[in-house]
């Protein structure tokens, strides 16, 4: 029996280790090869860099402004922040012996690679048995999506999306759901659900959205009679302390999320996702796992749902119930690569989620690690806030799942206490975001689908071929998925049981928009969400199943029996698994190829080298280097694929830039896309000094060559400035970021820009409709000094009469101007800028950007619920179910008092 479980266990090791070894290797480039990303990436090293020199220069590194992109945002206002956070600590506790772009590569790195580590803990934490956690470990890192923004590799790499905040949300998404089930089905570990519910809203805040849909379920999974309210009090209460863990990070965003902008020319299925059709088309077809390959994965899948209908194990169920509700920026390694999409924060939020999924898992059964779970909630808030959503809607799955009359409250005051510390510990970044939301974008331009998802007869369609998890490959996850979930309607273990249902739930919520039609407008914060990343909840479900179809096969075999049964059983799964690893490694060595490829053409760039030098010598001003739409796409360095170009490259140098829009928070990142480089009022209003053009391409003549190499040439053009006096042509009161949107862009094509007639905004008001008529200019007003910081500007500016000054910088609320000392209001003017009204005679304007003013108390607020709950006794809960008897005592004394 020894022999035969110590084979047992190596067997099982080894089939977790070999896909670890195999990413390892694959992946290492993303380290060794230090090259400009062409993903979302560049703007996570970005922040980075800007909150390594915020605290250098003793700013508040919670919240500063970014003024390279889009004319500048305060980013850390609006986006989840833990991840970035953690590589500037992590870089100073190094003591500076490591740069820090390297440390944010290498924890990618690590947040990849160690994934199955985080998924095994988690599904034994949810009572899955060890071949199940072992198989689902080993699929983890394995799935491929045609860049649906999953938990493939390629939302990750250089060659992918670049979701670095969503590998934070991967990991506290599993140990979340596992806290969460603990919490509910056993009351235990409430401190750590709560500490853990607050680290994923601080990770992703779409993801701890999910988990609290995924928490609902969890909170009726199970539940009776005599467990509701408890149940019902352990959810509130861990989600009250995790709320208040991170109100530092949500509520300022929820305060100012109107100065957020949601891009009208975003694909429609981000914002809507796919439908139906689709989704469960990628699912049948092995899409959603194994696009591209053999649907090894979506066998796997296939499987486990089949095993948790037919042994209806609880922990399979919650994860077939849990994929179906969120069913692409999946967690293929696309999502991450450098040739990928850069998803640098869903590195975090991939871990986050499931660390989160398995100790929500553990507090709601056994009642076990509320601290811990709190924390985890928390992180996965800061590190990925879609993921965080995403919690949240597990969350609620988790806590009906399982749910009785007897333990509904417990249940209920674990994932509230949990929840309501994670929150806590996290207030300083989501309550700011809240507050301020409505200064950030939300482009018109965006895709559709990323708003809308893509519908369910896309996704069904993915789903069925396995473009899920197979895309491109022979669809091994979608076989396993299939077997998981025969194995989960057949067995009905509870575990499998929930994982079959949230697979269901979060398939469902894929789907978008167009499928679920009024329901989705029930979503809290459904305005802005993108319904296309709710693939990461689809993964996270399928990942359990996958391990149940893994189990299924071990039971096939009757492995139990034999040792010769047992290495039969790890072989067929290892072989199975051989389609997988093989296309994965083939798509991660073309992943450093072409980085090898992009560092040497960009190394042997001397010419760009030098005309990078020249602007670094030149008087601060935004650089031009072309569109995607036009000649931009010429300063490509020779290289022979799509890869960095010159208006890419330039902001990873930190050169303030008109350039085409990367995450496209400002109000005014979309009206970029209409900058008509032929116009000279066009330069002029964006403070566009500098151009950088191939040569031999005509441009206006009002361009002057300042350097010419053999294939640039580097061009100064006429500026008033980073400020000029200018003209008001009215004021208007604009009640959304749509209507701005259109009334903005009106502004930049027509006469204003040239006239220096420009428009005051009172933004956001209650209404649309005009104020006031034209105040004049001031034709002969002067600047006569001008100095341009990070966050800071100064100017010595002079008019005979009294006007306006525009500075021409994201307005915010948060800039704060003075006057020869005197402090002075700002406004919005056209095109989003900011604009100060000067009294007659020479003055000396400083503006400087401050933070959310509650962001600090926040967050000094989170820390000292985090140090409570820390040293908060561990027998408290039950010295609090101790007090019941005094206190039914006191309620019958009092009903008698009454009746007399």
């Amino acid at each position: 029996m020894i022999d035969r479980l110590t084979l047992r266990t190596a067997a099982l090791a080894l089939l977790v280790a070999i896909p670890m070894a195999a990413q390892a290797i694959g992946l290492l480039p993303e380290v060794t090869v230090p090259v400009a990303n062409v993903n979302d990436d560049t703007e996570h090293a970005l922040y980075i860099e800007n909150a390594s020199d915020a605290l250098a220069r003793g700013e508040n590194v919670l919240e500063f402004w970014v003024p390279e992109m889009d004319e500048g945002f305060p980013q850390f206002l609006y986006y989840q922040n833990l991840p970035h956070l953690s590589v500037v600590a992590l870089h100073r506790l190094l003591g500076g012996t490591v740069d820090i772009f390297t440390v944010f590569n290498i924890v990618r790195y690590l947040g990849i690679v160690l994934l199955p580590l985080t998924v095994f803990w988690s599904m034994r934490r949810m009572d899955f048995d060890v071949v199940a956690a072992a198989v689902g470990a080993s699929a983890s890192t394995l799935f491929a999506t045609n860049f649906l923004y999953g938990f493939d590799v390629g939302s990750y790499l250089w060659r992918g999306l670049g979701l670095y905040t969503q590998i934070w949300a991967m990991h506290l998404s599993f140990i979340a759901l596992a806290s969460l089930w603990r919490l509910l089905r056993y009351g235990t570990g409430f401190r750590w659900t709560a500490v853990v519910l607050g680290a994923l809203v601080l990770s992703h805040l779409l993801y701890a959205y999910m988990m609290v849909v995924t928490a609902a379920l969890l909170l009726v999974w199970g539940v009776t009679r005599a467990n509701a309210l408890a149940r019902i009090a352990r959810l509130a209460g861990a989600g009250a302390i995790a709320l208040a863990l991170t109100s530092w990070m949500w509520l300022p965003y929820i305060l100012e999320r109107g100065f957020q902008n949601a891009s009208p020319y975003l694909q429609p299925e981000k914002y809507a996702s796919f439908g139906a059709p689709t989704i469960l088309g990628w699912l049948v077809r092995g899409e959603l796992t194994d696009y591209g390959r053999v649907p090894v994965l979506a066998a796997l899948l296939a499987i486990g749902v089949v095993a948790t209908i037919r042994l209806r194990a609880s922990s399979a169920a919650f994860a077939l119930a849990l994929f179906a509700v969120c069913f692409l920026y999946g967690f293929d390694v696309g999502s991450y690569l450098w040739r990928g999409l850069g998803l640098y924060t869903q590195i975090w939020a991939m871990h986050l989620s499931f660390i989160a999924l398995a100790s929500l898992w553990r507090l709601l059964r056994y009642g076990t690690g509320f601290r811990w779970t709190a924390v985890v909630l928390g992180a996965l808030v800061l590190s990925h806030l879609l993921y965080a959503y995403m919690m949240v809607v597990t969350a609620a799955l988790l806590l009906v799942w399982g749910v009785t009359r007897a333990n509904a409250l417990a249940r209920i005051a674990r994932l509230a206490g949990a929840g309501a510390i994670a929150l806590a510990l996290t207030s300083w970044m989501w309550l700011p975001y809240i507050l301020e939301r409505g200064f950030q974008n939300a482009s018109p331009y965006l895709q559709p689908e990323k708003y809308a998802s893509f519908g369910a007869p896309t996704i069904l369609g993915w789903l069925v071929r396995g473009e899920l998890t197979d895309y491109g490959r022979v669809p091994v996850l979608a076989a396993l998925l299939a077997i998981g979930v025969v194995a989960t309607i057949r067995l009905r273990a509870s575990s499998a049981a929930f994982a079959l249902a949230l697979f269901a739930v979060w398939l469902v919520l894929y789907f978008g928009r167009g499928t679920l039609g009024p329901l989705a407008s029930l979503l809290p914060l459904q305005e802005t969400l993108l319904f296309h990343r709710f693939i990461g909840g689809v993964h996270i479900a399928a990942i359990m199943l996958i391990g149940v179809g893994g189990s299924a096969i071990f039971a096939l075999v009757r492995a139990q029996q034999s040792s010769a049964r047992t290495a039969i059983a790890a072989a067929a799964i290892a072989i199975l698994l051989v389609p997988a690893i093989k296309e994965r490694l083939d798509f991660e060595n073309l992943n450093g190829l072409w980085m090898r490829q992009t560092k040497s053409a960009i190394d042997s760039d001397t010419e760009m080298a030098a005309i990078i030098g020249a602007l670094r010598d030149l008087p601060a001003g935004r650089v031009y280097a072309g569109l995607r739409s036009n000649w931009g796409e010429q300063l490509d360095f020779a290289i022979p694929f799509r890869s960095v170009h010159a208006y890419q490259y330039l902001v990873t140098d930190r050169f303030r830039m008109l350039a085409p829009p990367y995450g496209g928070a400002s109000l005014n990142s979309d009206l970029q896309f209409d900058f008509n480089d032929q116009v000279a009022a066009q330069y002029d209003l964006y403070n566009v000094r500098y151009v950088v053009a191939p040569r031999g391409l005509a441009m206006p003549g009002f361009l002057q060559p300042l350097r010419t190499t053999t294939r640039y040439v580097l061009y100064a053009t006429p500026s008033s400035g980073h400020a000029e006096y200018v003209a008001l042509a009215g004021r208007e009161q604009v009640s959304s970021a749509a209507s701005l949107f259109p009334r903005n862009r009106a502004f930049v094509n027509g006469p204003g820009p040239a006239a220096r007639a420009y428009i005051r905004w009172d933004y956001p008001a209650p209404a649309d409709r005009v104020l006031s008529g034209e105040i004049a200019g001031c034709p002969s007003g002067t600047l006569r000094y001008e100095r341009v910081q990070a966050s800071r500007f100064d100017f010595i500016a002079s008019c005979p009469t009294p006007a306006t000054l525009v500075v021409k910088e994201t307005y915010h609320p948060n800039w704060r101007a003075t006057v020869d000392g005197a402090p002075v209001e700002t406004f919005m003017a056209s095109p989003s800028f900011i604009g100060i009204p000067l009294p007659a005679g020479e003055h000396f304007v400083v503006v400087d950007y401050r933070s959310t003013p509650i962001k600090t108390p926040l967050f000094v607020f989170g820390l000292l619920a985090l140090v409570a709950l820390i040293l908060a006794r561990r027998d408290l809960p039950e010295r609090v179910r101790g007090m019941r008897p005094r206190l039914d005592r006191w309620r019958r004394a009092a009903r008698a008092r009454l009746a007399r």
